[in-house]
């Protein structure tokens, strides 16, 4: 029997959409798509927050984590992993999550994809990844 798995690609950008940092994980035992989403939200920022940055914008392309961040409540996974952003969200002084198109996100999908063929968790820091160049041209 496999293990179940979601891969976490995460990538910041200046206000000019220039690449500043990325990094990729994988998660166990997550097998739902809202989950995974929910979880790479997370990550997200777990990891930013570290940075303290003053205003930050987190986009994702998966609406229903959008909304359950604003209204949803209730007792399952994806709920659980919820209520873990908005007390992360609580440590930033200006942030917003915000829906956008799948195209838009594009690069945190061409980094959770490489995350299943990473030895463990990756970041790069001021220089994207060659895997990642075909996305920022």
């Amino acid at each position: 029997m496999g293990e179940e798995m979601c891969g976490v690609g995460c990538v910041v950008r200046d206000d000019q959409g220039q690449f500043i940092r990325a990094r990729t994980n994988t998660v166990r035992n997550v097998s739902q798509a809202r989950v995974s989403e929910a979880w790479s939200l997370k990550e997200a920022l777990i990891w930013v927050q570290a940075w303290r940055p003053v205003r930050c914008i987190f986009e994702t392309d998966a609406m229903l984590l959008v909304n359950a961040i604003r209204n949803a409540k209730g007792r399952s996974m994806f709920d659980t992993v919820v209520n873990d952003c908005r007390e992360s969200l609580t440590h930033f002084e200006e942030v917003s999550i915000v829906f956008v198109h799948r195209s838009a996100n594009r690069v945190a999908h061409v980094l959770a994809q490489a995350a299943y063929f990473m030895p463990g968790p990756m970041k790069w820091c001021s220089t994207a990844p060659d895997f990642m160049q075909p996305c920022f041209g």
